[in-house]
């Protein structure tokens, strides 16, 4: 499901037990965005009954690949405490006035 919403440039893989890491090169946060819903509208299909949460982070040339993938987590766990079924991106983490994004 993951391969037929991505980009071939694109990146998916497990990251442990019920997590991914998805790699989206070049691509701003709202295009970001659209695919994680693009990819939540494949899943609702596939696994109604089950949420699709997701944590958005972008690379930035101050930080290391590892310390991008601890913002995207933390994000994650923010989403599912959010309610789960939505996107927080990194913004969120630190301005918490933000909305996370329903899906």
């Amino acid at each position: 499901m993951l391969r037929a919403t991505l980009r071939e440039c694109d990146f998916a893989a497990r990251f442990g037990g019920e997590e991914f890491v998805v790699v989206l090169p070049a691509t701003g946060l709202g295009d970001a965005e659209t695919t994680l819903a693009r990819m939540r509208e494949h899943w609702a299909v596939l696994q109604p009954t089950v949420t699709f949460s997701a944590g958005l982070a972008s690379c930035a040339p101050h930080r290391s690949h590892a310390e991008t993938l601890a913002v995207a987590d933390r994000a994650l766990y923010a989403a599912k405490a959010a309610g789960r079924n939505c996107v927080v991106s990194e913004a969120w983490l630190t301005d918490r006035a933000a909305t996370p994004v329903q899906m």
